[in-house]
């Protein structure tokens, strides 16, 4: 189907049409009534003065636009006599219009229409910003452009067993679940197996607590259970992330794994690298082989500089190793939620609380898009820790989360860590789960802190 006659068509649909009018109008209409517009999608002009024309008598009357309506406009609006009758011309053609067509034709190729004009209209509107050399402007709206849709997702009736049972799958098949390895937070009464697809779950902790470490843990255990897990990190380097979760996968320490590995030392003022045939080197190479063999799941670490990624761009580098690699990831670890962008530039980071607002909403969009399991950090305020005495509170609930109420309402669970000075003498953490948006939250279990870099659920905490 031509330009020439999608454009004809979808004048006439959104005479005929109201939810087509609403969805294509969100993308086509250049609020332009009174006077010949100056910005068109249509090749011809004064069809965008007609589709313009439409959306403004419904945003008035909240009907479609009749033959009357329109005729009654166009002779009032334009006083240029040409202008008014090629207007009124295309008016008559639309309403006389009586062939048999599919409509959902229509509207499928409709949207391809509107993709296009959109995305050339991105290019064009990209151009200041690539002669500037501002490419994260570049990429973000020609994302954007990208992101035209119909919604074609009518919901669950209660009535259609079929899409009851479909929906219902989602919740009730435990294998679906990405397990966290700890059994009271995969216990029935609080995740029910493990973290859930198209959620945001966060780990609030004041610094030096171990956000950090939890995340790894959970990461390691998703890929234990069979997972593909993307680790994003913004702060601690790739090579300690590493690190860290070798000794928890091996079951030795970092400072082992630092002294085996080292791939040079000061021989005779040069330096040599390490032979292969090394004992400890075979020894650390030897176990990692046997260990990584037996892991059905993969966890994949990136560093990105502090500050330097919003979600779009997380989302593009996820789309990335899609093409390039053909990996998907049940769950992406985002460490953490503050040293993020937010998507919208125009957010200050002066106003904190609508700036990291903005990020969790945007951390849980992206669960929705990749079709995964969203897992970050987040800190916690230092005054809502201590307690009435001046030392540290057993128990940090949601009000203890910095900068922002929006954070707790976005989140589909979180869970928070601390140390009062009972746990700081058993080596202890204590996990509260502070929010479960689809089970029972005030659940708490002691994690032992071993240097293996692993939490361990004491089993004796009631």
């Amino acid at each position: 189907m031509d330009n020439s006659n999608i454009e004809f068509y979808i004048l006439i649909l959104i005479t005929k049409s109201e939810t087509f009018l609403l969805k294509i109008g969100e993308y086509l209409y250049t609020e332009d009534v009174k006077e010949l517009t100056k910005r068109s999608y249509f090749d011809n002009r004064h069809a965008q003065t007609f589709f313009n024309l439409c959306y403004y008598i419904y945003s008035k009357t909240n009907r479609l636009a009749t033959l009357k309506d329109l005729e009654f406009l166009v002779s009032n609006i334009f006083k240029n006599v040409e202008q008014k009758q090629e207007i009124l011309d295309i008016v008559h053609d639309v309403f006389q219009f009586d062939d048999e067509i599919s409509w959902q034709l229509v509207e499928d190729e409709a949207l391809k229409f509107v993709k296009d004009k959109k995305f050339i209209e991105a290019l064009n509107d990209a151009q200041k910003d690539l002669e500037n050399k501002d490419y994260d402007s570049v990429i973000e709206k020609l994302q954007k452009s990208t992101q035209v849709s119909f919604e074609s997702d009518y919901g669950v009736s209660i009535k259609d067993w079929k899409q009851v049972k479909e929906i219902l799958k989602e919740t009730a098949d435990v294998s679906e679940a990405i397990p966290t390895g700890y059994d009271m937070l995969d216990s029935d009464r609080v995740l029910n197996g493990g973290f859930r697809r198209k959620t945001l779950n966060l780990v609030g902790a004041n610094s030096g607590i171990g956000k950090t470490m939890m995340m790894c843990n959970l990461a390691l255990n998703a890929c234990l259970a069979g997972k593909n897990v993307l680790y994003i990190s913004l702060e601690t380097s790739a090579s300690r992330l590493v690190s860290r979760i070798l000794a928890n996968l091996l079951d030795t320490t970092t400072t082992r794994i630092s002294f085996e590995i080292s791939e040079q030392k000061e021989a005779n003022g040069e330096s040599i690298i390490e032979a292969e045939s090394s004992d400890q080197t075979e020894n650390i190479e030897q176990e990692y082989m046997k260990a990584i063999s037996m892991v059905p799941g993969n966890l994949r670490i990136k560093e990105f500089q502090t500050g330097s990624m919003n979600c779009n761009k997380i989302e593009t580098f996820i789309l990335d190793l899609k093409k390039n690699l053909n990996e998907t990831y049940d769950m992406v670890v985002l460490d953490y939620l503050s040293i993020i962008a937010p998507n919208d530039k125009r957010i200050s980071k002066e106003n904190s609380y609508a700036y990291d607002g903005a990020i969790a909403v945007d951390m849980r969009a992206l669960s929705y898009s990749q079709n995964c399991v969203v897992l970050s950090g987040i800190q916690m305020n230092r005054d809502s820790i201590k307690g009435e005495k001046g030392d540290t509170k057993t128990i940090i609930a949601t009000d203890g989360i910095a900068n922002s109420l929006t954070i707790e309402m976005t989140a589909d669970f979180i869970m928070t860590l601390s140390r009062d000075e009972a746990h700081r003498k058993k080596g202890r953490l204590l996990c509260y789960v502070a929010k479960n948006r689809n089970n029972e939250k005030g659940q708490q279990m002691d994690l032992q802190v071993l240097e293996n870099c692993r939490f361990e659920e004491v089993k004796e905490h009631k």
